[in-house]
């Protein structure tokens, strides 16, 4: 039986981390694994492989990894066996865009309106409200076509609006 690498993904309630759970089967000689967490511009997020022990079990949450900001990743797990089995791939690779940031920023300007309606007559308060929500969803829509970078680029306008937003909101 050929090994099928296999892997899933989740981000919980804190924005910066997420879960990792390996869903792999085939091969009993499996005697480790690494995760690489590629940008959009292909370089290493954190300059290397993560080590992912088998003694840490099938899930693997990765603590704070997304600062200081949300990223668009290609995650890449490789599993390495003492006996590979013939003709298996031993890699499996996802592009996942992270939004967690971006979500929480977005909400932090509702509830700035539902707490005081006045904020809508600030001059392109809710345009820029919207630019914010558009980027969420394209970023999404641009990983379910596997563009990375767009969706990288839809979260870098977020993170801009979130630094300068003095100067938007």
């Amino acid at each position: 039986m050929a090994f099928t690498p296999g892997f899933s993904v989740a981000q919980g309630l804190d924005p910066t981390s997420f879960t990792i759970t390996d869903t792999s089967s085939g091969d009993p000689n499996i005697t480790g694994r690494t995760i690489s967490l590629f940008q959009s511009d292909g370089s290493l997020l954190g300059g290397s492989a993560i080590d992912w022990p088998l003694s840490d079990g099938n899930t693997k949450t990765l603590l704070g990894v997304l600062t200081p900001w949300d990223f668009s990743l290609n995650i890449m797990v490789t599993w390495a066996s003492s006996s590979p089995i013939s003709g298996s791939t031993y890699t499996a690779n996802e592009i996942v865009t992270f939004d967690g940031q971006s979500n929480e920023f977005a909400y932090s300007l509702v509830q700035q309106i539902s707490s005081n309606q006045a904020m809508t007559s600030i001059t392109n308060y809710l345009y820029n409200l919207a630019l914010i929500n558009s980027d969420i969803l394209n970023a999404q829509r641009a990983t379910s076509y596997g563009d990375q970078g767009a969706a990288q680029e839809c979260l870098n306008r977020i993170y801009y609006f979130y630094i300068n937003r003095n100067m938007f909101f």
